[in-house]
């Protein structure tokens, strides 16, 4: 599959909303971060996985959300005496620990964190 058939596979409807050419230019970017030790399938899943990250991050900077990473629900806050305890729900948070940038990461770490092939000087 290449990447654009994975994006709209993985992420339907990511797109919807955006002008003209903002898929192209965000799948440009995510060439340059697809893992190069990866099969090509694998590889083209990583784009897709970092395109739609940067879409998403785009899609909430046009919304006026400034850290694309907070909790996406309301936070609940309760104060008694000193002490002030801030919930969220934690199915809410959409950010590099969790969806399309925490997908690609994982593939990206398996070439450069040691579960990949052991190099030495000898090749």
């Amino acid at each position: 599959m290449t990447p654009a058939e994975h994006l709209a596979m993985a992420y339907p409807g990511i797109t919807t909303g955006l002008p003209a050419g903002v898929a192209d230019w965000a799948m440009g970017l995510a060439r340059y971060r697809s893992p190069a030790c990866l099969p090509e399938d694998l590889q083209n899943l990583a784009q897709a996985h970092f395109a739609a990250y940067l879409l998403m991050v785009r899609k909430a900077s046009e919304a006026g959300v400034t850290d694309p990473s907070a909790p996406t629900s309301s936070i609940i806050e309760e104060r008694e005496g000193d002490v002030t305890v801030r919930y969220a729900d934690p199915g809410a948070f959409s950010g590099p620990g969790a969806g399309p940038y925490a997908a690609w990461k994982a593939l990206n770490d398996i070439c450069g964190t040691g579960y990949g092939a052991i190099l030495t000087r000898f090749g």
